[in-house]
């Protein structure tokens, strides 16, 4: 692990959440959304049906704005890729826990 502001572990992870990285004016959540997300993909590689990792990464993608993606892996991991009934609620915004 390398010491200092907005250090990273040998996975990439920030350490330090307040840090801006000036040359891309990302911010470290925006930065930990994004290694969240490329964590989940790792895990659905090994595990497809891995329902924690798909939830992980459906808070993630949803934190990074991309709402309709987020959705989409919500539902598949609600219900393998959700029944009409579910895809209607979730395009209200239920499944994130949006307002309707």
């Amino acid at each position: 692990m390398q010491g200092g502001r907005g250090a990273q572990d040998e996975s990439g992870h920030l350490e330090d959440a307040a840090y801006v990285d000036e040359d891309t004016a990302e911010t470290a959540a925006e930065l930990h959304a994004k290694a969240a997300i490329m964590d989940c993909d790792a895990a659905l590689e090994m595990q497809p049906g891995n329902v924690k990792a798909k939830f992980r990464k459906a808070a993630a993608l949803h934190r990074l704005g991309r709402v309709e993606q987020a959705r989409v892996v919500a539902m598949t991991a609600l219900h393998g890729g959700g029944s009409v009934q579910f895809k209607s609620t979730a395009n209200r915004g239920v499944a994130l826990g949006e307002p309707t």
